[in-house]
């Protein structure tokens, strides 16, 4: 009798391990699930800034010409977006850390709700208003997108993104880069910030460690390294610009 309840019966134990099973399945589901959620919601907004960039890029020099406004003024939250760190770094580079071009910058936008981008320039479907300085063609959410513990606004936060195409004939060769690094764990992480006038997309770091003959490449401003030592570091934009090389010791 015993060895029938043992063959065909199913005890408490290995009762408990199938829950536990069906649990961690069904969380994994989950998990994958919400980045997956959280991945389509990050494109859907690259993809509105994108849009309402090229919007603004195609009317500016007509709207000034005419001297058109878009838009209403500014309420305090608008504000309170155009002061927050994330959105002043990126002003502060066309301002050329001027802080009285910046705060003439920030004067120029104007807010641009949902509806009235739909009603004025037929862009429908947008989940969030924006606010636009027409005249330096640059965009800005105003809301915050929090995506894997950063929070976003504009296109030049973005790898990949639309930037400002009205100064795409005016890059200039000239600028600078500084690197520093921070210890993490048993590695190292290297952050680089370039200072360059104007917008440029797609930055792309070359390093190695003094000495070596090979470069490694990557088209990221904060990655990792495992060695400590001497870097030579150099920052470029394909075959236009070329900042430099600086040195960036790790010990």
């Amino acid at each position: 009798m015993k060895n029938i309840v043992n063959d065909k019966g199913i005890t408490l134990v290995a009762l408990a391990i199938t829950i536990i099973l069906i649990i961690t399945i069904a969380s994994i589901g989950i998990s994958a699930g919400t980045d997956t959620i959280s991945s389509a919601k990050y494109t859907v907004f690259q993809s509105e800034l994108e849009i309402i960039q090229s919007k603004v890029n195609e009317i500016s020099e007509e709207y000034q010409r005419e001297n058109k406004q878009i838009g209403d003024s500014l309420t305090s939250l608008n504000q309170e977006v155009l002061n927050t760190a994330e959105v002043t770094k990126e002003l502060n580079k066309k301002a050329e850390q001027d802080s009285s071009r910046l705060e003439s910058i920030k004067n120029g936008f104007r807010l641009c709700t949902r509806e009235y981008l739909a009603n004025t320039f037929e862009i429908d479907g947008l989940t969030r208003d924006y606010l636009v300085n027409l005249e330096e063609c640059i965009v800005v959410s105003a809301e915050k997108f929090s995506h894997e513990g950063q929070d976003y606004y504009m296109s030049e936060q973005m790898s990949n993104g639309l930037y400002n195409v009205t100064y795409n004939n005016q890059v200039s060769p000239t600028g600078t880069f500084n690197a520093t690094f921070t210890k993490i764990s048993n590695k190292y992480e290297i952050n680089i910030e370039v200072l360059h006038e104007k917008y440029v997309s797609d930055w792309q770091v070359k390093y190695r460690l003094q000495g070596s003959n090979y470069w490694e490449t990557t088209n990221k401003l904060k990655f990792e390294v495992e060695q400590a030592g001497t870097y030579e570091i150099q920052v470029v934009h394909e075959n236009e610009i070329d900042l430099g090389t600086k040195t960036l010791i790790i010990n």
